[in-house]
């Protein structure tokens, strides 16, 4: 179900964020929370890790 579809029918909050949004075309971007930096990655194989 694309993600549009599943916000208006209530199965996704609207906080929710698709990662395109966060990666832009990137394999990784770099996220700070809390003064710490973390590092967002898609794998190959369509997989986010989330690191610090």
């Amino acid at each position: 179900m694309p993600v549009v579809a599943a916000l208006r029918d209530g199965l996704l909050s609207a906080g929710t964020v698709d990662s395109s949004a966060l990666l832009q075309g990137q394999k990784a971007v770099s996220i700070v929370h809390n003064g710490a930096v973390y590092r967002l990655q898609a794998t190959k194989l369509g997989k986010l890790i989330l690191t610090k």
